[in-house]
């Protein structure tokens, strides 16, 4: 975990890899993929946030992940 980081839930995918193009090509500009690493040391890809776009998002780490988040938000 980085030096400012949490631990937040995640969820894992699988997809077959002949549809995973199409499905890249669906990811909007601000997304983007690259590794992350899991609690149990594996590192994987996942979706991270541009720089530029994280300085003014609203940080919901605190929520424990984006779908608590959005139970939270109800």
């Amino acid at each position: 975990m980085g030096q400012n980081g949490c631990s937040i839930a995640a969820e894992e995918w699988s997809f077959p890899i002949t549809t995973l193009g199409d499905f890249l090509a669906t990811i909007k500009q601000l997304l983007s993929l690259g590794q992350i690493e899991l609690s149990d040391g594996r590192k994987v890809h996942g979706f991270l946030c541009e720089a530029t776009a994280a300085e003014t998002a609203k940080d919901i780490s605190e929520s424990g992940g984006w779908c608590k988040f959005i139970e939270l938000m109800g």
